[in-house]
């Protein structure tokens, strides 16, 4: 018995795409400049760049070359061309190109090769889908990214991530629906506009600071998009949404006004998150919190003025309230002690100090350690008996300040009391309006002491040398400094720490909304799906659950301006439909900057102001604009309309932003969730700032040096990214993980020219079903249903957003199924060779020599030119490893009609299509070049027979895109489950026999099989794999 084995790395078979890098005749080089235009919503972006797409090499020209090189006869040249199946009259140098946007640099190593003149239309695919795809709708709604700074690898995980979805949709049979979008507007923008330097605003007027900061945003925009278009995402990219467009401004001015009629926005002053440096409010989603700030934290106490009845007789010294913050610099502007009723508080006494100290009962202990000084408990009472007392303001002797109770305080740190400033904290400002205290700021926009501070501390920046003002101001009443470590919120942008400060800003009542907004949440499918995460929906409710307000204006000028007019006198806000429509329609003629370039003279009418009997003089312009979440979650109404997306994809820091801001805001105005399913990709957000930025460009491309960082292609990124993006809490970029991801590559295109080489001559043929009793052998049977299910297991895996599971399991598959199993398999098949003189085979040496050497040792005669053909393998071992040939008996030593021959290539044109379906939205730059060498799909006609055994049914294959015309979809019919045992049998004897034979050249062996059962059963009615002749008992 015959018996084949070992791993076969199919290196080609033919010429139809040759490899990366190597030389070729016909080649001209090709550079490519990037496009200057400017993003306008009067001039679409249409520059496009023509990327070469390599084709193959005429194999006549290749048979004449060995045929000259071995000697061989014009005649035998001709044999070989035929055996190639390569004719000359139909393929010949032809041109081929595949349409893609400009780059934004020129693109290094790119050839251009003549070959088929077809397009596969690759640039006009979306606007094709939506005119003649039928079947239902797939929304896809884009997160903006921002328009700021070069395409980062957040950009790609974020963009092909979707780009995938995209187009597994459309192989599925959906019409996709994703307009890609900018938020344009924002402070990293106004910021950089400024240079960092925020004196310069004063330099500069409200329509300066607008019209750079356009620029930067425009100039952003070109570029991402370019980079964006190249990396092959599918998009309308004739119809972007940009969030400076006039449209996109007006739409939201109106939902605005639309949520103030419903009184769920509103304008108060509350203490908000505040940017001493950036100067502007801020939301929770622009925060980040550094675990490693450290506070200076005081004890410090506060003399009472008037005990609760429980200590009047208890004690005749001076009584001090102990209290411990880590803002020592709101001391100076407390309003109220507050204690918890439910805690039981000690009276004691320091040392031998003469003074007694309130303390909570718990931390005594705690105290003592700290303070390093013997305490000693005079009297214990309940908390609700501090409510009776008062105390003196710690930089205003005549001042009497109250006892006010609060849940809020607690025993886990301190001293069981907190001292209560209610413009600089969310707690406090609770407790200062249920108890009417007045809510006055003090520390202006800077965060610096205003002038109705104490006077030493006026001007002082709070966070620096005004707390240490504060030390000094009160050091006879501190009774202990530390450095608290503790985890502190920072300004994402500028990275420095913020405060609480209340301003008069606009707000969304969060509280109407959250519970509705929680509800609709279970009818939205969460991937991936993860329990008790916040990467789940669970994870987003928790945090609606803790959000008290959304604070929506912002002190800046580069964004949508909030459209009021303020009293002057009493500071009443005017805001009404007829105020809209006029601010609206300016904004048509006048721009989207006629709110800052407008007197109000000109922005409203005199009929205007007769209705609410003021004057121009008496009114002013609002200088706030609106959050950039409200901006960029309100864009579903200007996007979807009336459509909910099936799909919201971003990353996992859009569960506090974009997820939640659009959530709100389409609870608000729709009652409904504006996603069907929430995606995020678990990797860590990639953004300059915080210096994790690899260029995908320059792996696509390569880097400045080119030998420490070649160009890698836009297959290894887009397969990088679907590898890893939904994998890994943190997607590693590392040479190791690219490498990994081109060598995955290399290895589906290796296969790939060799499936496309074996069907050069194969005729465009509609599926042919696997009957009972056909001419299929059980082994082509058998991977036909190996197909079948990889069909379905990669689907499944698309349909749940596993696009790593989708590499890995198309890597085994081709790996080891395809190559090292079907394909090494084949070429023993067929005991008949074809007839070919010397002179043929000495032209077929170069390209195969172990079939050579197989049909020499068949043939007597040649075996005293055995030598002869060593030293000719010898002489072309170097052309060998350069075309890089294998050619199986199976395939060209068999007629080209003998049904034997042609189920082999149906199988092999099943695995062409499968795996090309399989990896299309993958790597559809891969798929597409598949299709313009593949040979059903070029318009050619070819001769084919019909026979009693084989029933062909002939088209004419015209279409050159895997989207517009799919691909062959494994039938039913395929699943053959009961193959697997069987299969199973024979293959483990294959395996045994492999690891008893005494030679890796198991062909040269005889073998006889001793079996019972099922298993004799099963070897004596299945023809055996790579079996000659075999003896089995």
């Amino acid at each position: 018995m015959r018996v084949s084995s070992g791993l076969m790395e199919i290196s080609g078979p033919s010429r139809t795409m040759p490899l990366e890098n190597e030389p070729s005749t016909n080649i001209q080089e090709q550079s490519y400049s990037g496009s200057s235009r400017k993003v306008e919503r009067s001039k679409k972006p249409t520059c496009e760049r023509v990327c070469a797409v390599r084709s193959c090499s005429t194999v006549h020209s290749s048979a004449h070359l060995l045929a000259k090189t071995s000697g061989s006869t014009p005649r035998d040249t001709a044999q070989l061309a035929a055996i190639l199946g390569h004719r000359h009259d139909t393929w010949g140098r032809q041109n081929v190109q595949m349409v893609a946007p400009s780059c934004p640099r020129p693109t290094r190593g790119i050839q251009t090769v003549l070959c088929h003149p077809m397009t596969c239309g690759f640039s006009s695919l979306y606007a094709w889908q939506r005119k003649n795809v039928t079947g239902p709708d797939f929304v896809l709604h884009d997160g903006p990214p921002y328009a700021n700074g070069k395409p980062h690898m957040g950009h790609a995980i974020n963009k092909i991530l979707k780009d995938i979805t995209l187009r597994h949709k459309l192989l599925q049979g959906h019409k996709v629906h994703y307009v890609p979008g900018w938020d344009c507007h924002g402070l990293p923008i106004e910021l950089k506009v400024l240079q960092g330097d925020l004196a310069k605003q004063a330099t500069l007027t409200a329509i300066d600071v607008r019209k750079k900061a356009r620029d930067v945003a425009v100039e952003a925009i070109d570029e991402q998009q370019s980079v964006f278009r190249c990396w092959g995402i599918l998009a309308d990219w004739d119809d972007c949404y940009y969030t400076f467009d006039t449209k996109y401004i007006k739409n939201q001015l109106w939902q605005f006004y639309h949520m103030f009629q419903l009184g769920l926005i509103f304008r108060d002053m509350k203490p908000v998150f505040w940017s001493p440096s950036s100067r502007t409010a801020l939301a929770e989603a622009e925060l980040e919190y550094n675990t490693s700030h450290r506070s200076t934290a005081v004890t410090t106490r506060l003399r009472l003025t008037r005990l609760p009845e429980p200590l009047g007789t208890r004690t005749s010294e001076e009584v001090f309230a102990l209290v411990w913050t880590t803002t020592p610099w709101t001391l100076p502007l407390t309003q109220a002690i507050c204690f918890n009723p439910h805690l039981q508080y000690s009276l004691c006494t320091l040392d031998s100090s003469g003074c007694t100290y309130i303390v909570a009962s718990e931390l005594v202990d705690s105290l003592h350690g700290k303070l390093n000084k013997a305490i000693t408990t005079l009297a214990t009472f309940p908390g609700s008996c501090l409510k009776e007392a008062s105390y003196q303001h710690p930089c205003c002797p005549g001042v009497e300040l109250p006892f006010l109770p609060g849940d809020h305080v607690n025993v886990t740190k301190g001293t069981g009391l907190a001292h209560c400033a209610p413009a600089h904290g969310p707690d406090d400002f609770l407790t200062a309006l249920k108890h009417n205290l007045a809510v006055e700021c003090r520390v202006d926009r800077d965060g610096c002491f205003t002038d109705k501070a104490p006077g030493s501390l006026r001007g002082l920046p709070v966070l620096t040398k005004g707390t240490e003002a504060v030390l000094q101001l009160l050091s006879g009443d501190i009774l202990h400094v530390e450095d608290y470590v503790h985890s502190y919120p920072y300004d994402w942008r500028t990275k420095q720490p913020v405060i609480w400060r209340a301003s008069h800003q606009w707000f969304i009542d969060t509280d109407r909304i959250k519970q509705t907004a929680m509800e609709r949440l279970k009818e939205v499918l969460f991937h991936p799906k993860y329990s008790g995460n916040s990467m789940s929906g669970g994870g987003l409710v928790s945090q609606l659950e803790r959000r008290p307000y959304w604070c929506i204006s912002r002190q800046r000028v580069w964004g949508v301006p909030i459209p009021v007019l303020y009293h002057k006198v009493d500071g009443r806000g005017i805001i009404n439909r007829s105020l809209l429509e006029q601010v609206c329609s300016l904004m048509d003629t006048h721009g989207t900057d006629a709110w800052w370039s407008l007197p109000v003279e000109q922005i409203v009418s005199e009929e205007w102001l007769l209705e609410q009997k003021v004057t121009a003089q008496e009114l002013e312009k609002g200088q706030d604009i609106l959050d950039i979440w409200f901006d960029s979650g309100i864009s579903w109404s200007c996007v979807l309309e009336d459509k909910v997306a099936d799909l919201y994809l971003e990353g996992i820091d859009q569960f506090t932003g974009w997820f939640q801001s659009s959530l709100l805001t389409s609870v608000a105005l729709k009652d409904r969730a504006p996603y069907r399913q929430d995606h995020n990709d678990k990797g860590r957000k990639m953004s300059k700032s915080v210096g994790n930025v690899v260029d995908p460009v320059d792996i696509v491309q390569g880097g400045k040096n080119l030998h420490k960082q070649p160009a890698l292609g836009i297959d290894t990124l887009r397969w990088w990214v679907s590898s890893h993006a939904t994998q890994h809490a943190t997607v590693p970029v590392s040479q190791s993980t690219l490498q990994d991801s081109t060598d995955a590559v290399h290895k589906l295109r290796l296969v790939l020219k060799f499936l496309l080489g074996a069907l050069h001559d194969y005729p465009p043929l509609t599926t042919r079903e696997p009957e009972s009793g056909d001419s299929f052998t059980p082994l082509d049977q058998y991977m036909l249903h190996l197909l079948w299910k990889l069909n379905q297991k990669v689907v499944e895996m698309y349909e749940n957003y596993q696009y790593n599971k989708v590499c890995a399991t198309l890597v085994n598959f081709v790996t080891n199924h395809v190559s090292a199993f079907y394909c090494h398999i084949i070429k023993d098949r067929f005991e008949e060779i074809l007839k070919l003189n010397v002179n043929t085979l000495d032209a077929l040496t170069p390209l195969s020599p172990v079939i050579l050497i197989e049909e020499y040792s068949k043939r007597v005669s040649f075996i005293a030119r055995s030598f002869r053909l060593f030293n000719i393998l010898l002489t072309y071992i170097m052309r060998l490893y350069y075309w890089g040939y294998v050619f199986d008996i199976v395939l060209y030593c068999a007629h080209e009609s003998d049904p034997r021959r042609r189920d082999c290539q149906t199988v092999l044109f099943y695995i062409l299509e499968t795996l090309t379906g399989a990896f299309a939205p993958v790597l559809p730059h891969l798929a597409e070049e598949i299709y313009l060498y593949h040979p059903h799909y070029t318009g050619t006609v070819c001769n084919f027979q019909f026979t009693d055994t084989i029933k062909y049914i002939c088209f004419i294959g015209m279409q050159t895109s895997v989207f517009r015309g799919g691909v062959v979809t494994p039938s039913p019919h395929w699943n053959r489950a009961h193959l697997i045992q069987q299969m199973n049998i024979v293959l483990e004897l294959r395996r045994q026999i492999n690891k008893v034979a005494p030679t890796p050249n198991t062909w040269e062996l005889d073998a006889v099989v001793f079996s019972q059962g099922n298993v004799s059963t099963t070897l004596q009615v299945l023809p055996t794999i790579s079996i000659k002749s075999a003896m089995v008992h």
